[in-house]
């Protein structure tokens, strides 16, 4: 693919969003001689602000209101009526910005199941490797050290049946305890957090070819008027910038969504690409009907647990204990049925004297899980046909019922590891859940709780429906595949049925990876940039 000399526009591609995926997709195109306007709703961030940059400082971040969007879920029947806060960063950077940067790529099998069963063409673990190790390579990657406490917490894991794991990332699977890696450089004496913006962009975004313009609200695509071999041609954006001002900006190739797992589907709704009836009822005009758009919204179910520590810990400058463990993805993984004795999990631990983290007055360590790969589903929707309203964020969180089961399991497996003899060195006494073993008659243990519950199960079951929060790893909003009514995006990530749009982001991932969303969100950036390239 390479330039067209008699562009009529300004822009060959606008891309709207500067998080993750986009400043990677931004800086490929410019690169090649492109024109490209990258749009972002947020604003720059400090370069000197530690609040930020300081791996530490994390819980911080999740509290600005200025990087915050503020978003809500819908009261979620199956966690008692909870709403629950869906962090969401807007700034240049996006999620990278205040995310606790731990790096995963997401398990080979899964990738491969998109590849092999989805008909995800290029898609498989081996295409994208290299994408990964050079978006790795770029970004920086840092594998955390081990102290004492890191070891207990790996003794206990190994004493409940998980090997050690020495490299999760390029290892054929991610089963067992694993010694974490950060989007984290070190930074003289100091560690700072790392960003797709800040390392291919540049904190001073000087790229040739690319204009940046933060406080960007896009209000919607737009499309021409005239249908082009049966097909729709997205021609340009609407959208208010930071002064206030309703600009159109037209392009000459292609307008590329890159604004993530909530708002990639609201640009698409509110531009009139989505479900023809809930379009209608708003009063959209329906330019594509694509029943798909803003459905299949994955996030993983966070099951926190904490405990008063013993004895002071090591320090900890990652943002989490460098000790992580995988309950999921043994090398006969299969994404349609995944398991590991009926459980799915990764286990971060952190710290109190983290600053911004929940306080108690005593020092604790949280031993926070991630329940993975659950059956339920939910949606992104729109309130009104307004595109400065919120959207409507549904979780839809324990819908189906074989995941409270998979819950109660996996909140077992990690008591199992909080409570082995291994760490009752720093273990005090719990603070969360307040459940704990004790010997019974004849040998052996039985777990006693404080509550009215008759069984374990029910008093765990409970807790979870009581606490539970979102793990902020959202896909799935604009899923990938080969039939449009199931999908938003064909494998070369164009939106099925119109010409010169496609999404470049976590959304288009059909299935949940395993761990965290900032490594899928980065190489799906890559593979979006070498598709574009490969484009004629």
């Amino acid at each position: 693919m390479k330039p067209n000399k008699t562009n009529i526009h300004p822009y060959d591609y606008i891309i709207i969003g500067a998080g993750a995926s986009g400043p990677i997709v931004a800086k490929s195109l410019a690169s090649d001689g492109y024109s490209v306007l990258m749009l972002e709703a947020g604003l720059g961030v400090d370069p000197e602000d530690d609040d930020v940059w300081d791996p530490q400082r994390w819980f911080k971040v999740q509290e600005d209101p200025v990087i915050e969007w503020g978003y809500r879920s819908t009261k979620q029947e199956n966690l008692n009526g909870r709403t629950l806060n869906m962090m969401q960063s807007r700034c240049l950077g996006g999620c990278t910005i205040h995310n606790a940067m731990v790096y995963v790529r997401g398990g080979q099998t899964t990738y491969n199941y998109w590849e092999q069963s989805l008909g995800c063409t290029g898609w498989g673990y081996d295409d994208l490797k290299p994408l990964f190790e050079g978006t790795e390579q770029t970004i920086g990657i840092l594998k955390g050290e081990s102290d004492a406490f890191v070891e207990a917490v790996f003794q206990a894991a190994k004493n409940n049946g998980l090997p050690y794991n020495a490299d999760y990332n390029t290892n054929p699977t991610e089963h067992g305890c694993v010694p974490f890696e950060f989007t984290i450089e070190v930074d003289g004496k100091s560690m700072r957090r790392t960003t797709s913006y800040e390392k291919y962009i540049g904190a001073k975004g000087k790229v040739k070819n690319l204009t940046i313009e933060p406080g960007a609200f896009v209000h919607r695509i737009l499309f021409a008027k005239e249908k082009r071999a049966g097909k729709i041609q997205a021609n340009g954006i609407r959208y208010q910038n930071r002064f206030g001002d309703l600009k159109t900006e037209y392009v000459n190739k292609e307008v590329i969504l890159s604004a993530g797992s909530i708002a990639s589907p609201k640009i698409l709704l509110q531009s009139g690409v989505g479900p023809r009836d809930d379009l209608e009822k708003l009063g959209i005009e329906v330019i594509k009907d694509l029943p798909a758009v803003g459905k299949n919204f994955y996030d993983d179910l966070g099951l926190p647990t904490a405990f008063i520590q013993k004895q002071t810990l090591p320090r900890q400058p990652y943002g989490f204990v460098t000790s992580g463990i995988f309950a999921t993805d043994k090398p006969d993984f299969d994404p349609q049925k995944p398991r590991y004795a009926d459980v799915n999990m990764e286990i971060q631990i952190c710290t109190s004297d983290l600053p911004g983290s929940p306080q108690i007055g005593i020092p604790y360590y949280s031993i926070g899980m991630a329940a993975m790969h659950l059956k339920s589903r939910g949606t992104i929707s729109l309130s009104s046909n307004d595109p400065r309203e919120a959207p409507v964020v549904d979780p839809n969180y324990l819908s189906n019922p074989e995941d409270i089961k998979q819950c109660i399991f996996a909140l077992k497996l990690a008591l199992n590891i909080a409570w082995d003899v291994a760490l009752e060195d720093w273990r005090c006494f719990p603070v969360l859940p307040t459940a704990f073993p004790l010997p019974k008659a004849g040998g052996g243990w039985d777990w006693h709780w404080l509550g009215i519950e008759k069984t374990f199960d029910e008093y765990l079951e409970n807790y979870i429906r009581n606490t539970a929060v979102t793990i902020q790893h959202y896909i799935g909003t604009c899923s990938m595949g080969t039939d449009a009514q199931s999908s938003v995006v064909s494998p070369d990530l164009k939106v099925h049925g119109i010409s010169g749009l496609r999404v470049i982001d976590a959304s288009v991932a059909p299935t949940p990876i395993t761990g965290n969303t900032a490594g899928v969100s980065y190489v799906i950036g890559a593979k979006g940039a070498q598709l574009l390239k490969a484009s004629k």
